[in-house]
């Protein structure tokens, strides 16, 4: 029991991540006044704090295009073993594996996510065929087969695209998002979009890097979000995050080394097997 709570545990946590950092197409612009340009080619990573700053993960992402087709490859490593709660076992440190590949105008073609540190396996993929998404989620030996309608397949593309870039912001601008609930999608395979009114409030100076910069402040009941002037989102506050609370996203230098070393760290080993021990002749 205490097996099967652990992985719901991780199965909630990381459907949450899905709405906070794997929103690997910019999210669903309904209002006229959106950010317009496309992210930049490259790599990036945040630094992910609870609300005692404590860093309890890392996030990192590399954009490559191709083409008319681009594609994200982001990586998550999270210690959750810093987490106290009372009756239940210790979390385990997890890793989020998500690759997803998009067209030219940003249509999610297929994804794939795998959760690595745990005693059971999870995965979950997906990809276009046609309108609709044909997915597979995986948790141990138990596998989940189901498709995502159009109406959704729109909505699935603009929340999986990790939220590093909103270019040519303006004091004063607003914009209308619509964010899937995961939990339902993945559960009921039925999509439960939430709209969330977003907005440019105003400028703000923070440090970043050992100095300070101006931003646009990006505000709404969600998060908040500092921007540099060429887009780069250089600071979030996350509020309402399952097991925590609020969470701190923080851009920090890429570091390919210990990126590296996290996928190395929870990569799942093979059993060691065991000669059996062969009698002696008497």
């Amino acid at each position: 029991m205490n097996r099967l709570l652990g992985v719901a545990i991780i199965l909630l946590w990381g459907s949450s991540l899905v709405a906070l950092f794997y929103r690997d197409v910019l999210p669903y612009w309904q209002a006229q006044d959106q950010p317009i340009g496309a992210a930049p080619a490259g790599d990036r990573q945040v630094g992910i704090f609870d609300k005692n700053d404590r860093r309890i993960g890392t996030n990192w992402v590399s954009i490559r295009y191709q083409g008319t087709t681009s594609n994200w490859y982001s990586l998550t490593a999270l210690s959750l073993s810093t987490l106290s709660l009372p009756g239940l076992p210790a979390l385990p440190n997890v890793l989020f594996d998500t690759t997803l590949n998009f067209q030219a105008d940003g249509t999610l073609t297929g994804f794939e996510t795998k959760v690595l540190g745990m005693m059971t396996p999870i995965e979950l993929k997906g990809y276009l065929l046609g309108i609709d998404y044909s997915c597979l989620a995986r948790i141990g030996s138990f596998e989940q087969k189901f498709s995502i309608d159009a109406q959704v397949s729109q909505q699935l593309s603009d929340n999986l695209k990790p939220y590093t870039h909103l270019p040519r912001l303006r004091v004063g601008q607003s914009w209308q998002v619509q964010v899937l609930d995961p939990v339902s999608l993945l559960l009921q395979q039925a999509a439960r979009p939430v709209r969330v009114l977003v907005r440019v409030a105003g400028r703000d100076s923070i440090e970043h890097g050992g100095e300070m910069i101006e931003c646009f402040r990006v505000e709404s009941d969600l998060a908040v979000a500092w921007v540099h002037d060429d887009g780069r989102v250089l600071k979030q506050v996350v509020h309402n995050i399952p097991l925590l609370g609020k969470i701190t996203l923080l851009d920090e230098p890429f570091d390919a080394a210990a990126r590296a070393a996290a996928r190395r760290d929870l990569q799942p080993r093979e059993p060691e097997i065991r000669q059996p021990a062969t009698a002696g002749r008497s």
